[in-house]
């Protein structure tokens, strides 16, 4: 998948067409263009449509969860539940 190509602002750019962006996202809804910006150009946030944001919470949360379980998918997978409560001294009975 390409890259998204952003005009990247300044933040003093951004900070000064606050107003315009609010009142873009307001007219454009989630199909608004992003502001991207940063300290000399360098791309470090990004402003989106809080609607856009919303779209984006639970993707955002199955990135989260999928970070913290590749290391453990990487350690070996999980056991089963039977061996993992036998381990800890737990009848395996009491979760089935």
């Amino acid at each position: 998948m390409a890259a998204l190509e952003h005009r990247i602002r300044t933040s003093r750019e951004a900070r000064e067409t606050l107003g315009d962006t609010l009142s873009r996202f307001r007219s454009e809804g989630i199909a608004a263009e992003p502001l991207v910006f940063g300290a000399q150009r360098k791309p470090e946030a990004v402003m989106i449509p809080f609607e856009t944001f919303q779209a984006l919470v639970p993707l955002m949360e199955n990135l989260a969860i999928a970070e913290t379980i590749r290391p453990r998918i990487e350690a070996g997978g999980a056991a089963p539940l039977s061996e993992t409560a036998a381990a800890l001294g737990l009848d395996p009975a009491d979760f089935e």
